[in-house]
């Protein structure tokens, strides 16, 4: 939830940003600072000098935020000319992926985004968003209500905005440099064996890579943050593990047990998981590039997953009739990449499959029955043999598709009228 902060006339004159010392600088990270957006609709009177208030906003969370000697800011007149480009084709940019992308171009590390709303002459409030672009991660999502005179509320709440981007920066970056410390086998098991179930190990931020930690119990313990490339996990009993962003690129995970575990923005490229079990596990936007999920058992929310190259042949992520009492159980996809992803085999029943990217993939033989593919990017995939009964194809994108006169239940898909066709 946004934080919200009342700051009256008197107090926002007052607030100025902190401003680090030389000793205490660290080299500059170039920021893409956005402007400053003007919001009235919602506002019971708008005066010709409004957006002049965001305007001023804008120009002092500028000068706050380059003279903190935290950051580089990306020039001004390129953002705005990399803005233009991004919306040359007629639609706004407005999106934190898209503007993500700019910046990712641009070289920032970091990404503010800001709107200054108008709800009377004497109430305004402004909003802003800091985002580290690298991870997507949000750092920062804050909120002023802002009462005074309309000069003084937008120099207060800018002020205070961006001591609020350089306090959340230098703490992210001191945590991020932070060496992690390196455990052996025996540590590890030392500290899962002091774990109790009020009291769950606490590994977090622990360097455990390339240890043999085969069928080991992490008794639900929390290993955010923690450092486990190309260690061995086979068979490991991972149930309720808290591995948000984890490194595990290259780990042997295969036949591991992860149901109920929290995988977000963990980094799981070419790690092998063939065969394990991720049951009710939340994998939101990790990214599982490459990897291999052969015969793995999927019920989890995957929205922004990134799964692109990945092996997810014979993989059951089919909806589990077994829990229809709490309601569908089933694998969500939602937004996910799988482009170039080998999905032949899988069982996809009833999956959410809407926004994905699914670009390349193959999907030969897949039950995609009553799967949604709302808006899916099926360009150039291989649909020889899938299985399409039922599914929702609303504006699903079939465009050079293989094997379409092969697909199984075409006739009985939903929404096929407004599917995306060669030639239509």
């Amino acid at each position: 939830m946004a934080a919200r902060l009342l700051l009256p006339a008197a107090l926002c004159l007052l607030v100025q940003p902190g401003i680090l010392s030389t000793a205490q600088a660290q080299s500059a990270q170039r920021l893409a600072l956005f402007p400053v957006a003007f919001y009235g609709k919602g506002a019971n009177s708008l005066e010709p000098g409004d957006p002049r208030v965001a305007a001023m906003t804008d120009s002092i969370l500028r000068a706050d935020l380059a003279q903190s000697g935290r950051f580089e800011l990306v020039d001004a007149a390129r953002l705005s000319q990399a803005l233009e480009q991004a919306e040359a084709g007629g639609k706004e940019c407005l999106t934190l992926e898209c503007r993500r992308e700019i910046s990712r171009r641009l070289g920032a590390a970091w990404m503010v985004t800001a709107k200054l709303s108008k709800t009377s002459n004497l109430i305004w409030y402004l909003s802003g968003q800091l985002t580290e672009v690298s991870t997507g991660r949000r750092l920062l999502d804050d909120e002023f209500e802002l009462k005074g005179i309309a000069e003084d509320i937008a120099k207060g709440g800018a002020h205070s905005l961006a001591r609020r981007i350089i306090k959340a920066v230098t703490e992210r970056t001191a945590v991020a440099a932070a060496p992690g410390s390196r455990m052996d086998v025996a540590a590890v098991k030392s500290r899962l064996a002091a774990g109790t179930n009020d009291q769950p190990p606490d590994l977090s931020k622990v360097d455990v890579s390339g240890l043999d930690l085969s069928g080991v119990d992490f008794k639900r313990a929390n290993l955010a943050g923690a450092r486990l490339v190309g260690t061995k996990l086979i068979g490991a009993n991972l149930f309720t593990v808290d591995l948000t962003d984890a490194v595990l690129t290259d780990a042997d995970l295969s036949r591991a047990n992860l149901d109920g575990s929290v995988l977000r923005r963990a980094n799981f490229q070419r790690a092998n998981l063939e065969g394990a079990s991720l049951f009710a596990t939340i994998i939101e936007a990790a990214d599982l590039s490459n990897a291999n999920l052969s015969g793995a058992r999927i019920i989890g929310y995957l929205r922004g997953a990134k799964l692109a190259g990945a092996s997810l042949q014979k993989a059951n992520a089919g909806a589990d009739p077994g829990n229809q009492s709490m309601g569908v159980m089933r694998a969500t996809f939602v937004g996910a990449d799988l482009s170039g992803a080998d999905l032949s085999d899988a069982n996809l029943f009833k999956a959410d499959l809407s926004h994905a990217n699914l670009t390349n993939a193959k999907l030969v033989r897949t039950n995609l029955m009553n799967a949604d593919l709302v808006q899916t990017d099926l360009t150039r995939a291989d649909l020889t043999g899938a299985k399409l009964a039922k599914a929702n194809v609303d504006e699903a994108n079939f465009a050079q598709v293989v094997g379409l006169e092969r697909v199984e239940g075409m006739d009985q898909v939903r929404n096929r009228e407004r599917a995306k066709f060669d030639g239509k």
